[in-house]
């Protein structure tokens, strides 16, 4: 049961931090960031904006204001096993404009209803992106 709640975060993480990456390196600009929330501008009109944020324990994503994962009503991207403990995003572009380049912390843990201290498992990642299309 431990090997099995240390994968589920592992992967729940993976999962959410290579999301982020990619959805944040291929967006042609940002609409805002803060602490807990970015909305990300997209040339795919029906992808923009993409927005990341927690809700309920969990990461979720949104794009644009139609198809099955809208910003308005946005899908998770953790599993129910899981908590999203952090998520924290900075704005760590040049003051000119020249580049882009966004950092972002994430941190989950198991969800351990019975208190078991050897189901409890918790794990952070943090990187920066830069957007391709500067």
């Amino acid at each position: 049961m431990k090997s099995g709640v240390q994968r589920e975060v592992t992967q729940n993480l993976r999962l959410a931090s290579k999301r982020l990456v990619y959805e944040i390196r291929n967006a042609s600009g940002i609409n805002s960031v803060s602490t807990s929330t970015i909305s990300l501008v997209m040339d795919e009109s029906d992808r923009n904006p993409t927005v990341f944020d927690v809700s309920g324990g969990r990461l979720r994503i949104g794009y644009g204001s139609g198809g099955s994962c809208p910003s308005t009503s946005p899908c998770s991207l953790t599993s129910n096993k899981v908590t999203v403990s952090n998520l924290a995003f900075t704005d760590l572009s040049s003051s000119g404009g020249e580049s882009v380049n966004i950092q972002f912390t994430i941190a989950l843990e198991s969800n351990n209803p019975s208190g078991r201290q050897e189901w409890e498992k918790s794990q952070t990642y943090t990187t920066s992106v830069e957007l391709r299309s500067n």
